[in-house]
Order: structure tokens, then sequence, then C-alpha cells
């Protein structure tokens, strides 16, 4: 059930009445059937399969309160963990075997299992961790079966995230509250998403997809436009739904997190993965990187410690070659940058306005290894952005250069407009009674002349 779709806006519309017309317990009851349905709208078996999960986490959790046992806590991680590395990378092995190795079994074992990967186990079963990590470190006393489903099956943040901590919405949960701010931030945040995903992200999508498709057919520029398409479409598309999310928390009377602070306008790698799926980067820092030691090692182990966590970020993303290399890249970015002391955002204008551009054009580079099918398809992109014979035909034959260029620009533009946001909301939210309607009137008719159905978001993968 896409966010972009119309049943999911008549199931909204209905949830939403039934929970605030309702009181105390039952509106907790209402979220829940309500996520279920939720979830269930993709797969009947595979809810089942995400409740018994929630189920037995949720006892790891009640023995863990009860007791704390080593044995207990490992279990549960072993149980989520194992979870995940089952449906998400036992195919990816298999093929590795068969193709790589030749092995017909592993063949055989591949077309005879035919993995589906669940929607969502990447996010839930990180939260689910979280939790348990934090219940092992005794900053959760106690939480009732109720309380825990909702806090993990929360329909708004469950299939893209953010992935959320048990501080950033149980506390809430008992005292949802939407005042006459929090409808109208609501309603311009679902409205934002909207312009982000399916006016951007989407466009983009399909004005790339042929060059990406059959990288080695189009010159260097195409190349290039196709590349900074991307990276603008992956922003449009997942800080989209993040802002569907967060909007559609408001108007239930919650706040979850941001996941995105403008992260195109950082001077550094380090500053661009504080901004950039925010959540994330911060359970990989709090779950992985200070457990590893963090930053309280020898240089060495430090940055041992770096290619670590974003590697296997990386693979934490996509179960192939290229997400590897992708997470790799970004950690030797961040080692690198720590080795000369470049971390710090630039501190004047000239050296902003020198390092800014440098890191958004790793970053394109890197999300390269993102959106490639695999290695030939990167090295193709590769080997054509510095093939400048021009013998190879422009993507005009597809779509307008242009048309991307200005999608992309105008997706940039929003940062800005995100960045001055303290003061470009009061005068929004002043006059919310006439500009949402007319935002709302002018979005349809844009969307209507879309000729074609709402695509899926990016990170729904994952």
């Amino acid at each position: 059930m896409l966010f972009n779709s119309a049943v999911f806006v008549i199931f909204f519309l209905i949830i939403h009445q039934l929970f605030w017309l309702s009181h105390g317990k039952s509106r907790k009851v209402v979220l829940l059937v309500a996520s279920m349905l939720f979830y269930g709208y993709w797969s009947f078996v595979f809810l089942l399969h995400f409740l018994a999960i929630v189920g037995l986490s949720y006892l790891a959790v009640v023995l863990l309160l009860r007791q704390r046992k080593r044995w207990i806590f490992v279990l549960a991680l072993f149980l989520n963990l194992g979870n995940l590395i089952f449906f998400k990378y036992t195919m990816s092995v298999l093929n590795i075997l068969a193709v790589d190795l030749g092995l017909v079994g592993a063949r055989q074992l591949a077309d005879t299992l035919n993995l589906v990967l669940p929607l969502a186990i990447s996010f839930y079963t990180f939260q689910i961790i979280a939790f348990l990590v934090d219940v092992w470190r005794g900053e959760i006393k106690q939480i009732s079966a109720l309380d825990f489903s909702i806090f993990i099956l929360f329909f708004p943040q469950l299939i893209a995230g953010p992935i959320m901590r048990h501080r950033d919405f149980l506390p809430q949960l008992d005292r949802p509250v939407c005042s006459q701010a929090d409808l109208i931030a609501g309603l311009y945040l679902i409205l934002l998403g909207t312009i982000k995903k399916v006016l951007l992200a989407d466009e983009l999508g399909a004005l790339v997809a042929p060059v990406w498709a059959a990288p080695a057919e189009y010159d260097a520029l195409s190349l290039a436009l196709a590349v900074f398409g991307f990276i603008m479409q992956v922003y449009g598309d997942f800080s989209g739904y993040t802002d569907y999310a967060r909007g559609l928390a408001r108007l239930l009377g919650y706040h979850i997190p941001e996941n995105f602070y403008f992260p195109y306008l950082a001077s550094s790698m380090s500053e661009i993965w504080k901004r950039w799926h925010v959540t994330l980067s911060t359970w990989l820092r709090d779950y992985l990187y200070v457990p590893l030691g963090g930053s309280r090692v020898s240089a060495g182990r430090l940055y041992v410690n770096i290619m670590i966590v974003m590697s296997l970020g990386g693979l934490w993303h996509g179960n192939s070659y290229t997400f590897f290399i992708w997470g790799f890249l970004h950690g030797l970015f961040l080692v690198i940058e720590k080795w000369l002391k470049l971390e710090a955002p630039a501190q004047s204008w000239p050296a902003y306005l020198i390092r800014m551009p440098v890191v958004f054009l790793l970053f394109c580079l890197a999300g390269v290894f993102f959106r490639a099918a695999d290695l030939q398809s990167a090295g193709a992109i590769f080997s054509g952005l510095i093939d400048f014979s021009n013998t190879r035909p422009a993507l005009q034959a597809v779509a307008g250069q242009s048309h991307i260029a200005q999608l992309g620009l105008f997706t940039f533009a929003l940062q800005i407009l995100q960045k001055e946001r303290g003061r470009i909301y009061p005068i929004l939210a002043k006059h919310a009674l006439f500009l949402i309607p007319l935002f709302t009137v002018i979005v349809y008719f844009m969307i209507v002349r879309i000729n074609r159905s709402g695509a899926q978001f990016i990170y729904f993968q994952f």
C-alpha cells in the first residue's frame, strides 16, 4: 500500500477518524490493527512471519527485564540477525556459489528456495535490535506487549523508517496531541513529500532509467546527467517518504525523527553522513561504531572501525558487490578526510564554495555503485564519463537533457528552502488556510498530467 496511492488515502482517512473518535487504550488498538492491515495488504503470510518475530522479541524483552541473562540477549540478537541474514543474503550467496564458482547444487537450491525479501525487514530488524540493546543496557524498565508491538509496527514509518529508538516514540504513545500547528505542519509535510516523490523523484527516475539500463549506448554528458539525476531522485524519493511518514504521524498526534537535514549542502563527508539517513547513521554509530571502540582507540584502529562500519552499512543496503563497494568507498572518504583533518564543516565562504562541490561530486560518483545493476554496468558508466569522443548518441533521443537538469536543480533547491525553513515556515503557517488548499489543487493538477502510475519507493527494497 503506497503512500502515493488512492487506496492509502482512503485507508488513512478512515484510520484517522477512528483513532480520534477512540479514547485511551482503544486508540492503541486502532493503531495496532491499522498497522497490521497496512503490512498485511502486501502479504498476509509475511504479516504472520513479522508478528512471530515481534512476539519472540517481546518474550526476550520480558525475560531480560526479569533476569539479565546474557544468553537470552544473545539468543534474541541471533534470532533477529539470523532472520535478516537468511532472507536478505541467502539467495545472493547461492548465486555467487552457482555463477562465480560453478556449483550446480547451489543453483538448484536457489531455485528451490526462491526466497522473497520481506517488506521492511532491514528497518524493523534494526529497530528491534536497538530496543533489545537498550533493555540490556538498563535504559528500559518495563513495557507492555501492546506498546512494544505498536512501536515496531507503527505504519507511517514501518516500511522505510526513520529507524526509531524507544525514546523517540514511547513517551508520546499515551498522550497523542494534534494541535492546529501539528495539523498544519502535517499537511505541509504530506504535500512536500508528494512534490518530492511524485513530481520530482518519479519523473527523474523515468528519465534516467534508460541510461542506467544501457550505459554503453550514451555519451559522457548523458551519463553525467543520469548520475546527477539519480542522486537527486534518491534524495527526493527517500526524504519524500520521510516527509510523508512525519506528516502522517503528526496528524495522529505523534512526532517522529527527521531523517534528512539538507545533506547535499554539506562541506565534508562526515557532515553529509550527519545529515543523510540520520537515523541509520546514528544507529551505526551507537550500536556498532561505539562498541568497536569508536574514536577512543589508536588512529589505525579508528580507521579500521570506520571502514568496518561503512562497509557493513553498504551491505545493509543491499546484498551485492556494488553495495559493498559503495559503503567501502564512503568509509575510505571518511578515513582520508579524518587523516587530512577536514571532517569539520568549512568555516569560511571561500572554503565552503570549494569543498561543498567536491563532497557532492564524490557522493555522486560513489552513488554509481548504489544504482548500477552490477560491476559491469558501473564500469560502463565510469568509462563513458571520461570518453569525450561523442561517437555515442546523446540522451536527447530519450528525453531532453535540460529536463533532468531542471528537475535536479529544483530538487537541490528544496534543501536550501529546508535550511531556511525557520524564516519561511512562519509565513506558510500564518496563511495556511489559503495556501494548503491552493498548493493541494496545484499539485493535484500537476500529478494528473503525469501518464504513469505511482512508483514504489526506492528504499522499499531494503
